[in-house]
């Protein structure tokens, strides 16, 4: 293919358009994204609802989830779930009343404990908590109920230490 003077002009203010429109098109996808976030819309109400509730149980949650998440809870539970819902039991929630149901989970790092990596796992459906739980993403994490903290403070510093 010959090219003469005016083809390469063309050629190159093509190219430049084309490569000029990826970026603008890439740049608005980057300052959109909301890193974490799984394609959920953040629910206000939701965020107050799980904020007044981790109040009263005396722990301060983030300004935002770092991650929320739909989540099925399966008609019939494997070993994993029965001892997940035996966590929930022990905070006073029964999984067991929302088999095949789905619910939202949504993940807030716990505010002064951020250098331990603790999160808090809040499930909430229908604009009702009805479960969760406190863990940490270490290797060697642990999960444990959602308690009144002055309740389990103790074993979460033994615990990360």
């Amino acid at each position: 293919m010959i090219f003469n003077k005016n083809s390469k002009k063309l050629y190159l203010i093509s190219a430049v358009f084309v490569v000029a429109l990826v970026i603008v098109i890439c740049g608005a996808n980057i300052f959109s994204y909301k890193p974490f976030v799984d394609n959920i819309n953040f629910n206000t109400a939701h965020h107050q609802l799980i904020q007044k509730y981790m109040q009263s149980i005396d722990w301060e949650i983030s300004n935002e989830p770092i991650e929320t998440e739909e989540v099925i809870i399966p008609r019939e539970f494997d070993n994993v779930y029965t001892q997940y819902n035996e966590i929930q039991k022990r905070a006073g929630f029964n999984l067991e009343d929302y088999t095949n149901s789905k619910c939202t989970r949504y993940t807030y790092s716990l505010k002064y404990f951020d250098k331990n990596n603790l999160r808090a796992n809040i499930l909430v459906l229908n604009d009702k908590i009805i479960g969760g739980d406190i863990c940490t993403i270490d290797l060697n994490g642990f999960m444990i109920p959602l308690k009144d903290r002055s309740s389990i403070q103790k074993d979460i510093v033994n615990m990360t230490q």
